[in-house]
């Protein structure tokens, strides 16, 4: 009896002592898999096993290139300006300071700006328009004081001027004048050149160059050997009446022309020439 009761007794302690550790094994797999959770949630497992060559949570990797993405176009978005802002910084660095004196600076500064309010962005067309009335004034200013007014002749309104550029052509164009001509070729080149004064001298002198055209023409014409004439002698004579607006000297000497047997197809189109004069 007490044998048996020994063997119960052992087998009923065996038993407590077993059930003790497999509610000690509950409990540690309990806190092993809680501890697992919050530092899986707290990103402390991911971050390490992506330090340790691990695999990462593709959502997150996904998440963070397209946050790269992002920024990387968001930068680049902000080096490309729009062309209106490309237009008004490389215009508005040619625009002239209001402490220059020059009012054709000015009104070039003023011209600009009205591009740029054309062109330049739309928030600030306005401004470019009120800047370059500004400007416009002030280029109008400096030009009521010193500019237009100017009584200075510039190289240009002399090239241009009836006054002087008639002067300058025919103290020029005098010197080219043989007053020793012989040869008909020389009174045919003095009519030519008393025809060129004729055209482009001073309307002063225009009658007294249009009768010594005709007058060295008529020379040349009654000394040429009719027979040897060339066709650009002949066409000088036609062209010198055609700027002359006479014909009896081209009509004589076509007349002597035709009796020698010239070309008559040529003659023909200088007859046409000469008709054109009348």
């Amino acid at each position: 009896m007490r044998e048996k009761a020994k063997t119960t007794t052992e087998k009923q302690k065996k038993t407590h002592r077993g059930r003790v550790w497999l509610w000690i094994v509950c409990v540690l797999l309990v806190v092993c898999g809680a501890a697992t959770w919050v530092l899986y949630d707290g990103g402390l497992i991911a971050n390490r096993s992506a330090e340790m060559g691990g695999f990462v949570d593709v959502p997150a990797v996904v998440d963070q290139k397209t946050k790269a993405d992002v920024a990387v176009a968001d930068s680049t978005d902000a080096r490309i300006k729009p062309a209106c802002a490309v237009i008004e910084d490389t215009l508005l660095a040619s625009i002239a300071n209001d402490d220059e004196v020059d009012y054709r600076a000015q009104d070039a500064a003023a011209q600009t700006y009205l591009v740029l309010a054309q062109y330049g962005c739309p928030e600030n067309a306005q401004y470019f328009a009120d800047m370059a009335a500004r400007k416009q004034a002030i280029a109008d200013g400096l030009a009521a004081a010193w500019g237009r007014n100017d009584t200075t002749m510039t190289s240009i309104e002399y090239l241009y001027s009836d006054e002087k550029i008639c002067e300058t052509i025919e103290n020029r164009v005098m010197q080219n004048i043989n007053t020793d001509a012989y040869s008909y070729d020389d009174f045919l080149h003095n009519a030519n050149t008393y025809a060129v004064l004729y055209e482009y001298g001073c309307k002063s002198n225009k009658a007294a160059y249009m009768r010594a055209a005709v007058r060295e023409l008529g020379v040349a014409v009654a000394l040429m050997p009719t027979d040897k004439m060339k066709r650009d002698e002949i066409v000088t004579v036609v062209e010198i009446c055609k700027s002359l607006g006479v014909a009896e000297a081209a009509h004589l000497m076509l007349q002597r022309l035709k009796a020698r047997g010239y070309d008559m197809e040529f003659l023909l189109e200088m007859e046409n020439i000469i008709h054109g004069i009348r």
